[in-house]
């Protein structure tokens, strides 16, 4: 989880634009079931350059105190639709692991709602997959 890079804040004018750190990230997301098990989206690598994607945020100020703030994807992997960096796994109540899945699309969330799990990929043309939950 170390720092790749420590991001930035800019101000032009009115203009302010922000920039997150950048972490090494080991999960993707983790949601648990109505019986208790724990299911984590994690990496099996570090995304490469050309997968990664981001979001910018930046805030404009008028001459009258009002603001209007944008959001812009941005990164080479905005096309991209599939990868191989990405696991599911499954671990019961105790923290014992049940099982591993290789997942093909990239994660940005996790989400259980009854016997129903879906899989988020909000960069690259927002996306859900979903799954039913058996046993």
């Amino acid at each position: 989880m170390e720092i790749k890079d420590k991001g930035e804040m800019k101000r032009t004018g009115n203009n302010v634009t922000v920039r997150g750190p950048q972490l090494n990230r080991c999960a993707s997301g983790i949601a648990v079931d109505a019986k208790g098990r724990v299911w984590v989206v994690t990496l099996t690598r570090q995304l490469k350059k050309e997968e990664q994607v981001g979001t910018s945020v930046s805030m404009t100020m008028d001459g009258s105190g009002g603001r209007t703030i944008g959001y812009q994807v941005q990164g080479d992997g905005t096309e991209l639709r599939t990868t191989d960096a990405y696991k599911l796994e499954v671990f019961d109540a105790d923290g014992a692991l049940l099982g591993s899945l290789p997942l093909d699309s990239f994660v940005d969330g996790i989400f259980i709602y009854g016997d129903r799990l879906f899989l988020m990929d909000k960069f690259r043309g927002t996306q859900f997959k979903e799954y039913k939950i058996k046993g």
